[in-house]
């Protein structure tokens, strides 16, 4: 910056410098002229006369400046441009000056438009390459300006277009060296949070494992006991604890499936059969709708979305289980799947009570759940889906289903490809 400001300082004031001295010449050259003119004039012994002189000066054409010689009221000499004695003080700039005995005067003059018009000219060669260098630093300023920043804002569209749990390292290369301490800062933090997230996710996956083992065994226990050997007030008190291991058993299965779910896979993703995944998991679970009264309806077809089959199989049961948990007593379900406007999307609506909409935004929340929920959920399923899909770049959506009137849930996948041709899956 400091070089290109200097070329533009020197290069206006060579302008400048080249502008006035043409015009100062132009000036000087003509006074300098006129007065070696009427000097010669004056002094030629060949003039036999005044008015002899006068002709002599009168053919040359001096354009703003005038002599006037005088011996009292007589005029001896004046030049072809010199004005009438009572137009002087307004029109003219004018000096006097006599000869030494008294009895020449001379008059001279420049013209106050000469004096306008130079100032102006210098002025003007001034003005215009200053405004001209003012345009290229400002053009320069924005130019440099857009090049320092232009790193800046990448790496700050970078930062916020990152997942919240890509925790990868912040690229250091093309980086000005005044943003590497602030990029390595970054990058130490994100790596101690890492460690963190890590940490915390072995604790949640080991504290589940170690808890699922005794909870099968106390539910083992359980079940070695009759019911119909013991009293009503004992019967019912076992039922209560048989629910108790069973919700805590479910909640340990969910947080192995969210620890899961938050985990980001070491392999890259691939293209998976969206529609046949979840043809999958429906049919495994079909056994528990039909258990819990519920109609389980399908309309999958043919999609494609990059993924691992494990976080496909993730989303759609735990949308399944939840609208078969909660969605109320002989609900009827759909699962549905295919291409809407060149994007996958997956859906399952139910005809349960749903959420109330301001309560959506919270229903991701872990351990949140609805004043509608079952007993034996553990408010982690949305969670579990909202991870998943999340860390895939997809958006989810609650809304009411226009088909069965519950709540909808409505995954739609990135990498949107229109070319997949929504054809029925068998």
């Amino acid at each position: 910056m400091f070089a290109v400001l200097a070329a533009i300082w020197l290069a206006a004031s060579a302008f400048i410098f080249w502008r006035a001295w043409d015009e100062v010449q132009d000036a000087y050259t003509d006074q300098i002229g006129h007065l070696a003119n009427v000097t010669a004039d004056v002094l030629d012994q060949s003039a036999l006369s005044a008015a002899e002189i006068g002709e002599s000066v009168r053919r040359r054409r001096d354009r703003n400046y005038f002599v006037i010689v005088m011996a009292g009221d007589e005029i001896l000499l004046r030049t072809a441009n010199a004005p009438e004695p009572e137009m002087l003080p307004t029109a003219w700039y004018v000096e006097r000056a006599r000869s030494r005995d008294g009895r020449i005067e001379v008059i001279a003059g420049l013209e106050r438009e000469e004096v306008r018009q130079l100032a102006w000219n210098l002025a003007g060669g001034a003005a215009v390459p200053m405004l001209a260098g003012f345009a290229v630093m400002v053009a320069t300023f924005a130019i440099a300006m857009a090049r320092v920043l232009g790193p800046v804002d990448q790496l700050s569209h970078d930062i916020r277009s990152r997942h919240a749990e890509a925790l990868a390292p912040l690229e250091e290369a093309g980086l000005p060296k005044e943003l590497l301490p602030i990029v390595r800062s970054l990058n130490g933090l994100l790596e101690r949070l890492g460690r963190t997230l890590a940490a915390e996710r072995r604790f949640v996956s080991d504290a589940s494992h170690e808890l699922r083992t005794p909870l099968t065994a106390i539910r083992a226990q359980l079940e070695t006991i009759e019911p119909a050997a013991l009293d009503a007030d004992t019967a019912a008190a076992l039922e209560r604890v048989q629910r108790g291991v069973d919700r805590a058993a479910r909640v340990v299965t969910q947080l192995l499936a969210l620890a899961r779910a938050e985990a980001v896979p070491l392999a890259p993703p691939g293209p998976v059969r969206l529609d046949l995944e979840a043809i999958g998991v429906a049919a495994e679970l079909f056994p528990l709708a039909v258990h819990a009264g519920k109609e389980l309806d399908l309309d999958c077809r043919k999609a494609s979305v990059p993924s691992h089959p494990a976080d496909i199989d993730m989303l759609v049961r735990n949308l399944l289980e939840n609208a078969i948990r909660h969605s109320g007593n002989g609900a009827d379900i759909l699962l549905s799947c295919g291409i809407d406007d060149g994007c996958p999307v997956l859906r399952v609506e139910d005809s349960g009570p749903g959420i109330p909409e301001q309560d959506r935004a919270a229903a991701f929340d872990r351990f949140r759940r609805g004043s509608g929920a079952a007993a034996s959920g553990a408010g982690l399923g949305l969670s579990i889906v909202a991870s998943v899909a999340g860390r895939l770049g997809a958006e989810i959506a609650l809304g009411t289903g226009p088909a069965l009137g519950g709540l909808i849930v409505e995954i739609r996948f990135p990498n949107c490809r229109p070319n997949d041709h929504a054809t029925p899956s068998t």
